[in-house]
């Protein structure tokens, strides 16, 4: 999503560019996600 807003047109080029930014906010983001599809399956 983040990738398409800022209009790259390979997720490669967001996650190189931004991801060092906010590598300890990443394993969080993956788990309020994974929470959320477990609410979402039950």
């Amino acid at each position: 999503m983040v990738a398409k807003y800022l209009g790259h047109t390979k997720v490669d080029e967001t996650l190189n560019t931004y991801s060092h930014m906010f590598h300890n906010k990443l394993d969080d983001l993956v788990n309020t996600i994974n929470e959320l599809n477990r609410k979402n399956n039950n």
